[in-house]
């Protein structure tokens, strides 16, 4: 009978989303797959790149995007992996960077 330890293991899921202007919709259904994915036993969760929102012209983007501190996606998203007590992986989140 062997004594060595089992290698740890995690379960991880990646999430694909339509993401559009609407970053407030976009968050709310990444927070419904990544609650998904902790029912199904993930540890790991990965999301898209420009997780929050997204658009044809870059216009549209700048038009909607807010400096992190007033970012409701990342603190969404924070709270939700302290919540459910699992890693989250952001793919990217479009936010205004203050020239300081």
């Amino acid at each position: 009978m062997s004594t060595a330890a089992k290698p740890a293991t995690f379960k991880a899921a990646m999430i694909q989303m339509r993401v559009g202007l609407n970053a407030s919709a976009n968050i709310d259904a990444a927070a419904r797959m990544i609650d998904e994915a902790k029912s199904a036993g993930a540890d790991y969760v990965l999301t898209p790149e420009m997780t929050n929102i997204l658009a044809a012209r870059r216009e549209q983007v700048f038009a909607k995007i807010v400096e992190e501190d007033q970012d409701a996606s990342l603190a969404t998203l924070r709270e939700l992996a302290h919540k459910l007590s699992i890693y989250i992986h952001i793919g990217s989140l479009a936010i205004k960077i203050s020239p300081d």
